[in-house]
C-alpha cells in the first residue's frame, strides 16, 4: 500500500511540474527563422527570397538540377517538380509555381495567392 501511495504522490507531483511549461510559437519561429534584413549571408546557399504583391514572401531552392525545387512560405514548404510542357512552371498537382519573366506567381487551384514576385536583392 505504502509503494502504491508513494507512486500516485510522485506522479502527482510530476504531472503538476508540467503544467507550468508554456510552449510560445513565436519563440521557437524566432529560433529557426532566417533573418533577411542583414542581408544574403543570413540565408543557407542556394535559397533565394521573392517578395511579392501585398507584402507576401516565400523561398526557393533548387533541387536535383533544377528539375525540382523546395518552396517555403510562413507557414508550410512544398516540394514542385518542373513541369515537361513549360520548364519554367513548377507543381505539385495542387499548387503552380511560375517563374515567367513579367510575373512570377502562384496558384492553388484556380486562384493566384502570390503575384508579381520579385527576387529580393540586396545591396
Amino acid at each position: 500500500m505504502f509503494n502504491i501511495k508513494c507512486v500516485v504522490l510522485s506522479l502527482t507531483l510530476f504531472l503538476s511540474s508540467c503544467a507550468g511549461i508554456v510552449f510560445d510559437p513565436e519563440k521557437v519561429a524566432d529560433t529557426f527563422s532566417w533573418n533577411t534584413e542583414e542581408g544574403p549571408s543570413q540565408l543557407p546557399d542556394g535559397v533565394t527570397l521573392y517578395e511579392c504583391d501585398a507584402k507576401e514572401t516565400f523561398y526557393i531552392k533548387y533541387l536535383e538540377d533544377g528539375k525540382s525545387l523546395w518552396i517555403t512560405f510562413l507557414k508550410r514548404e512544398l516540394k514542385l517538380s518542373q513541369l515537361e510542357t513549360n520548364p519554367l512552371h513548377f507543381a505539385n498537382g495542387d499548387t503552380l509555381l511560375a517563374l515567367e519573366e513579367e510575373n512570377i506567381y502562384i496558384k492553388n487551384a484556380d486562384d493566384v495567392t502570390y503575384e508579381n514576385c520579385k527576387e529580393k536583392k540586396f545591396d
